[in-house]
């Protein structure tokens, strides 16, 4: 299991900590469990930029809440992370949200700004944001400020 989070770096027991056994004798793993690992990589590869792609999304709710403290908010403190989620949950956390449709930004604000123009916009521009599925399918957040 080491080798597979270290890719090959130094091992640093600071970083790594613990040892962790998954699974029926540490053979199997689950989809949440297989997540939980490639965010391991990911962290302890200690680069300055990190692209997760909807990395939460195999997890529960309260795994996912313990999972974005310690990981994106503490560990990653300082980082530049883009966070590309399907959902909401972590958004209003996040510095800046870049709402996407048809592979194209079509806003990029503060979660706070985001939902004020969102709730001050005439109906029409909300319909064409709804009908983009951009609140709900396509979210990318980023942060640099941890």
């Amino acid at each position: 299991m080491c080798t597979n989070i270290t890719f090959g770096l130094p091992f640093d027991a600071d970083k790594y900590e613990d040892a962790l056994r998954i699974g029926v004798k540490g053979l199997n793993l689950s989809s949440s469990h297989r997540t939980r690992v490639a965010i391991a990589c990911a962290v302890y590869q200690d680069v300055g930029i990190y692209l997760l792609e909807a990395v939460l999304s195999a997890v529960d709710s309260h795994v996912g809440t313990n999972i974005f403290k310690a990981c994106l908010k503490e560990s990653l403190k300082g980082k530049l992370v883009l966070l590309v989620a399907h959902s909401l949950s972590f958004v209003s956390h996040c510095d800046q949200v870049a709402v996407i449709a048809d592979e194209t930004i079509i806003e990029q604000r503060s979660f706070k700004k985001l939902m004020m123009v969102s709730n001050s916009e005439n109906e029409e521009d909300k319909e064409d944001m709804t009908s983009a599925g951009c609140l709900e399918n396509n979210l990318a957040l980023s942060s640099d400020e941890r």
